[in-house]
């Protein structure tokens, strides 16, 4: 890693030559046309937070995105009425610098999908790792009202390794049914804080009613994906705007994977 820090402006560079290069490979076999992704953003400031990602470039994202792609919303994705390659726009936690995009995706009409908090005023900071103002009941209302998709992301954001029985049920089953109650809509999907899920906590996913869960991984959405571990990619501030969509594309996240298994991304994080 200390070599990663002190070379860090050169393998920024050389990582988005490599996918650049990997995705016009990936254009010219055609693997890029027919590809379902799911991204996952989460504060939209200039905080110092790796997983938050500045306004301007969120918007440089977006545009470069609606280059190669289409924007769907999940229920789109999950019905399969629109062909790839395609991007869903997931947004977790629920930070108020949310509310900032809404000029850019009314623009470009792009539907959102932000998971939130049961009970942000009951928040496990630690577990967040930020300390940007999260949205009120009364915020999250607005957002629905103007077409975004409300998600839950458990009641307090809590360590999902950490729970019993008890702290389960309160933080995937009765946060879902609280959310409904606060907000007076129907909560359809549920996303795992930091993408953590066990096979215990899938069951209390299923046994609260979601359609659909979503977790983390490099990885595209199959045919036969299952719908309670639909994988996202993860944009945060350690990629820049031009490497979309070569963040994405087939190879690199096939490379991300393998890396993963053979345990490579503590000495080179591609990804």
């Amino acid at each position: 890693m200390s070599f990663m820090k002190t070379s860090g402006g050169l393998y920024v560079r050389a990582r988005s030559i490599l996918m650049r290069l990997l995705y016009v490979v990936d254009s010219f076999l055609g693997l890029n046309q027919n590809q379902v992704t799911i991204l996952c953003y989460h504060s939209i400031s200039k905080k110092h937070n790796k997983y938050a990602v500045g306004l301007t470039r969120f918007k440089q994202e977006i545009e470069r995105i609606l280059r190669y792609a289409k924007f769907v919303s999940i229920e789109e994705m999950i019905e399969a009425k629109v062909a790839g390659p395609i991007v869903v726009l997931t947004i977790d936690d629920g930070y108020e610098d949310v509310m900032g995009i809404l000029p850019i995706t009314q623009s470009y009409r792009i539907p959102v999908s932000l998971f939130v908090l049961s009970h942000p005023q009951k928040a496990n900071r630690k577990e967040l790792d930020h300390g940007g103002k999260l949205l009120t009941m009364k915020q999250i209302k607005s957002l629905v009202a103007k077409g975004w998709t409300i998600g839950g992301h458990s009641a307090t954001h809590a360590d999902f390794l950490k729970l019993g029985a008890s702290e389960i049920q309160k933080e995937i089953v009765d946060s879902k049914s609280e959310l409904e109650r606060k907000l007076g809509i129907k909560i359809k999907y549920f996303s795992y804080p930091k993408g953590v899920y066990t096979q215990k906590i899938i069951r209390a996913v299923k046994r609260a009613g979601y359609k659909a869960a979503f977790a983390v991984a490099p990885s595209h959405v199959g045919k036969k994906a299952n719908l309670l571990t639909l994988p996202r990619v993860v944009i945060d501030a350690s990629f820049e705007a031009r490497d979309l969509p070569a963040l994405y594309s087939f190879s690199t996240l096939a490379l991300r994977r393998l890396m993963g298994k053979w345990g490579l991304t503590a000495i080179l994080p591609v990804l």
